[in-house]
């Protein structure tokens, strides 16, 4: 019995003994030299060559570790025999492409002497936790790592490129050090636990996407001399990278495209030199709070800060000439701006949603040109704009969108006649405005000398006292008197409409107090028109008169209800007025229509600013699918457009069954389509659209 057990542990033992073995071999003799398939554990010496790696990948799929210390490389090609990815020519001292794809292996040593690990070579080596890159290594290929187990990686001084991929999902990876090279697209992609990353002082270039998704994510300890140029697009996209200081970089210069957009930065410093800010830079990351603007900036792309809300950003540097679509969008807590004299335009929606501003600074004396609703859902009249001079306020105070702000002029108190001292003879033009002489000239915001919008004898008193005491003051007035506010408002019943059809639309007056006359705007979303002559007062507002006034250029309308002997509007009734609208194929699933600038008359003649009301507008053709985000599908003059918070792919599929796989970059995206009815998947959500 003794025996037969001892027979079975020397055949264990010999089994366990072929699993680990030593091979002297030969370039392309490896698959001759080895009979034991089964094998685990292999440590080669002498010389081999790709058809040795293809042996290796075809044949010992059990291997867990592999020694390569004691191996010469050699160049290999046989234009009639691809090994590996239709590769014919394979060079010496270079590991081929996925020579070890998707294998147990958990222990590798590489050779000295080794210049390449090629594409995807050790791609989807899930066990593989650590790895020693030689010195003389100058190439990590296209997902050379990816998906592998590696903790921790140090690349050598020798690598002067990294390319795409090449360590990305690794989930368990914590630390990286690249000191040389440039580093490709998506590097480090989606590697859940990376912590820090050291990027040395030769490092050109981060390109695209190269930490996208890297969650944890909280250090990139830079050097203090370095070489680095450019951020690549969406390099931190999605990162949980916190704080950055660029500062000392003297090198670099350009920031790609939503290279933060969507991280978890709360702070960064960009260095003196930078030039070139990418288009969504910072867009919806939440917690930036502080974030400063080289001098040479020119241009302040679309979407940079767009969604970030707190962001302390009261100027912007001289030299910047162009604020681009939805830059500051959504930045609600921003209470100041300032615009240096060179801004010359800001772009659609460009601060739209700033509803924190109360004071605007333009130093800019041609009035900076505007694209579409650049405050829409700011409270203009509320907010104090300061222009360079009183001039060129004028010339605000006339243009679109512009003068809905509260326009500032400077006024040098106590000069009531304006003649640009104050001195007695504006005293006796005082009392004359006052006993109603109507002295000309008069200049009213000077002569109130109390500023509390009235003319009177305490005016006279402070006059006296700034003569007497040889005081002259610059003041900044507006030419509307300060208003009350009260939460009243004029609100839309929520409605459907079709493309093509047309809905009766009702206009309610929510109020606390009687009002004989009031006067708001009616802002309506692209694809919404009010039919001509639909307006007809409400049981509400019997007796009373409604003017409506189409703001050029905009799709806004400006009401006025009154009465001509001043009676109170009703405080019974259902509605104020009605009116009806008319659908185009532009109008959006998640429309809204924006009731705003509400000036209210009491009974007893006081004035009330009032609230804002919106309303959503209902289009069942158009998205069916509205998330929570900021994805949007719809049809445009024949146009299939995209608004996507993220880039990828999308799938459309028509009516008829054919599918096509559309590239989606975060932003908007235009197709050219034929008409038909078709579904849109994207993002995970499924949008049904008409193109006609």
């Amino acid at each position: 019995m003794i025996q037969k057990l001892l027979l079975v542990l020397s055949v264990i033992g010999l089994s366990l003994s072929a699993r680990a073995i030593v091979v002297e071999t030969t370039p392309g003799t490896l698959c001759n030299r080895v009979d034991d398939m089964s094998v685990t554990s292999l440590t080669l010496t002498g010389g081999m060559d790709a058809r040795d790696f293809r042996f290796i990948a075809d044949s010992l799929q059990q291997l867990t570790s592999i020694d390569l210390s004691g191996v010469t490389i050699s160049a290999y090609g046989n234009p009639r025999a691809p090994l590996f990815m239709s590769q014919a020519d394979y060079s010496a001292n270079s590991i081929p492409a996925m020579a070890f794809f998707d294998m147990h292996l958990s222990h590798v040593v590489l050779p000295d002497g080794l210049k390449t690990v090629g594409v995807a070579a050790f791609a989807g080596c899930d066990q593989l936790q650590t790895i020693t890159l030689p010195a003389t290594i100058d190439t990590v290929g296209a997902y050379a790592f990816s998906g592998t187990g590696l903790t921790t990686i140090t690349l050598p001084d020798s690598v002067v490129y990294v390319g795409q991929g090449a360590f990305s999902n690794c989930q368990l990876l914590t630390q990286a050090t690249v000191p040389s090279g440039l580093v490709g697209d998506e590097v480090f992609k989606a590697d859940s636990l990376l912590t820090e990353v050291t990027i040395g002082s030769e490092v050109t270039s981060l390109g695209r996407g190269v930490f996208n998704g890297c969650t944890a994510l909280a250090s990139v300890v830079l050097p203090q001399k370095s070489s680095l140029v450019r951020i690549g697009d969406e390099a931190f996209i999605r990162s949980g990278i916190v704080a950055i200081n660029f500062e000392g970089l003297g090198t670099l210069t350009q920031f790609g495209d939503w290279a933060f957009a969507q991280s978890s930065l709360s702070q960064i410093t960009l260095p003196a030199n930078v030039n070139t800010l990418g288009k969504g830079l910072f867009f919806y990351a939440p917690e930036l709070t502080l974030v400063n603007l080289p001098e040479g900036v020119a241009e302040i792309p679309a979407y940079m800060l767009a969604g970030t809300q707190g962001v302390a950003l009261d100027s912007l540097p001289d030299g910047v000439t162009t604020i681009g679509d939805y830059a500051f969008y959504n930045n609600a807590q921003a209470s100041t701006f300032f615009l240096p004299a060179s801004v010359g335009y800001l772009g659609s929606y460009a601060m739209a949603g700033m509803t924190g501003l109360d004071y605007v600074t333009s130093l800019a004396t041609v009035v900076p040109a505007l694209g579409d609703s650049v405050w829409a859902g700011v409270n203009q009249p509320a907010v104090k704009l300061e222009v360079a001079t009183n001039e060129v306020a004028d010339d605000y105070d006339a243009a679109e969108q512009w003068k809905e702000f509260h326009v500032l002029r400077r006024y040098l108190l106590g000069d009531a006649n304006g003649d640009g001292n104050v001195d007695v003879m504006d005293i006796t033009t005082l009392i004359d405005a006052i006993m109603g002489n109507n002295p000309d000239p008069f200049v009213f915001y000077s002569a109130d000398v109390k500023q509390d919008n009235e003319i009177n004898v305490m005016d006279i008193t402070g006059l006296i006292d700034i003569i007497m005491n040889g005081g002259e003051s610059i003041v900044l007035r507006s030419r509307l008197h300060n208003v009350p506010t009260t939460d009243d408002c004029v609100k839309v019943d929520p409605f459907s409409v079709k493309p093509g059809g047309e809905a009766v639309v009702t206009a309610r007056l929510e109020n606390t107090q009687a009002y004989t006359a009031m006067q708001f705007e009616m802002q309506l979303p692209d694809g919404l028109q009010v039919v001509d002559e639909s307006f007809a007062i409400g049981d509400r507002a019997q007796g009373h008169s409604l003017i409506t006034h189409s703001i050029e250029g905009t799709n806004t309308l400006r009401v006025i209800i009154y009465s001509s002997q001043n009676d109170a509007i009703a405080e019974m009734g259902d509605n104020l007025f009605t009116f009806r609208v008319r659908a185009t194929e532009q109008l959006a699933a998640d429309a809204s229509m924006l009731t705003s600038n509400a000036l209210f008359v009491t009974t007893s003649k006081e004035k009330y600013l009032g609230g804002e009301a919106r309303t959503p507008v209902s289009n069942p053709t158009g998205v069916n699918d509205v998330t929570t985000g900021s994805d949007k599908v719809y049809a445009q003059s024949g146009t299939l457009v995209v608004e996507s918070s993220e880039g990828g792919n999308a799938q459309l599929v028509a009516t008829n069954g054919m599918f096509t796989e559309l590239q989606v970059v975060p932003g908007r995206n235009e197709y050219a389509v034929s008409s038909g009815i078709y579904i849109v998947r994207l993002n995970g959500k499924s949008y049904k659209v008409i193109v006609k």
